[in-house]
Order: structure tokens, then C-alpha cells, then sequence
């Protein structure tokens, strides 16, 4: 376009050396848009996290179930194991198989410049939580395969698509308040907890980035009259 007028104005004057500056300043994005964006980022990172990590408990219930199926749990009781003792050795073993890609992706997320506010931590207590709660989900199942498919799934639809889901709810003001007691609610699973958190952090600290001092008054006075 501006090649185009250049040549008008050219013409139209019989100037052929005649140039024209253009400069373009557009208005700052409103915050719904900024919002949208950035919650289409953090949905990328929640989703590339979480579906990594679903990896960990699917492979910690399979050993569970699997001993539970062969029996082998029976044997170790009946062996002179303690209940405590069994569940404390599978503890300690999972802890450490969480360790492993926990701390490669807190070293990771700087590497590829993922400004994540508090990341580390919620990627550390992720790895805390997912063993219990994988323990308690043990009980519902009585196959191994099952229960490795069965978790895999629970994680992805939970972890992913429906935390993105409830953040959608949160950008409109009939479903913000569904959205925030539902997901309260399960928060109790940790891949959700992890997704939602990360979609959080991201679309917090981007809106922070944009606002400028007009922007930050406006939101005081906002935040001040609810």
C-alpha cells in the first residue's frame, strides 16, 4: 500500500525522487484479546507438559496392579512384610522414577525461554501429589493393561482438555462462575491441577508484561469497585 501511493503522489506531482514515511501505531490489544492469546499459549505448554507426565503415573499403577493381579503382593505379606513396608519401598521408588523427568523439565523450561512464574514448584509438587493419588486410583482396577490405558486416558482428558476447557468458561463472564467452582473441584486430580495452574501463571504474567501505567490504574479502579 504505501508503494502504491507513493507512485499516486509521484504522478500526481511529477516528482520522481519524491519519497514517502510511513510510520504505524496501533492501539494497544484490549485485554480479552491479550487473554485469548495468551491462554493459546499456556495451552501449549500445559498440554506438552502434562501428556509427558502422564507417562509417570500410568507406569507406576501398572507395577501396582501387576502385583496385585500375580499375587505377589499376597506373597510378600504373607512373607513377612508389612503393609507399611510395602507401600514405603514403592514410595521411596517412585519418588525417585518422578525425580528423573521433574527435574529435567525444570531445566528445560528456561532453555527454550518459557517464562513460567513458580513453574519449578508446580512442576516439583506434581510429582508429590501424582503417587498417592495413583495409589488410591489402584484399587478400581484388577488388569494391568487396563489400568495403564485407563490412567493414561483419565490424565489426558483431564489434564487437558478439560482444564482448557474450564479456562474458556473463564473468558466469559455467564460461565466465569461455573468455572471457578467446578474447578475447585477437581482440582483434586494433579494433572488438572498442573495444567490449570500453568495456564494461570502464563496468561498472568503476559497481561503483566503489556500493561502499561494507563492500563494499571484502570485495573486498580476495577479490582477496587468489586
Amino acid at each position: 500500500l504505501g508503494f502504491f501511493l507513493q507512485s499516486v503522489v509521484r504522478t500526481a506531482l511529477k516528482k520522481n525522487d519524491l519519497q514517502l514515511n510511513f510510520a504505524n501505531d496501533p492501539l494497544p490489544l484490549p485485554y480479552s484479546t491479550m487473554n485469548m492469546e495468551d491462554s493459546k499459549n499456556g495451552g501449549m505448554v500445559a498440554s506438552a507438559l502434562v501428556i509427558a507426565f502422564a507417562l509417570v503415573p500410568a507406569s507406576i499403577i501398572s507395577f501396582i496392579v501387576k502385583e496385585r493381579e500375580d499375587s505377589l503382593k499376597h506373597q510378600q505379606l504373607i512373607s513377612g512384610v508389612s503393609m507399611f513396608a510395602y507401600w514405603l519401598s514403592n514410595a521411596v521408588v517412585d519418588v525417585i522414577k518422578c525425580l528423573i523427568p521433574t527435574v529435567l523439565a525444570i531445566i528445560l523450561l528456561p532453555a527454550f525461554n518459557i517464562n513460567l512464574p513458580y513453574g519449578w514448584l508446580l512442576i516439583l509438587l506434581y510429582g508429590f501429589s501424582i503417587i498417592p493419588f495413583t495409589y488410591a486410583t489402584s484399587f478400581i482396577f484388577n488388569a494391568e493393561n487396563l489400568s495403564q490405558i485407563a490412567t493414561l486416558m483419565l490424565h489426558f482428558l483431564l489434564g487437558v482438555v478439560l482444564s482448557q476447557v474450564f479456562v474458556i468458561f473463564k473468558l466469559f463472564d455467564s460461565t466465569r462462575q461455573a468455572g471457578d467452582f467446578l474447578g475447585w473441584i477437581f482440582r483434586i486430580v494433579p494433572s488438572f491441577a498442573l495444567s490449570f495452574g500453568i495456564l494461570n501463571a502464563v496468561s498472568y504474567t503476559h497481561l503483566r508484561a503489556h500493561e502499561t501505567s494507563l492500563h494499571l490504574v484502570c485495573r486498580l479502579l476495577l479490582e477496587k469497585k468489586k
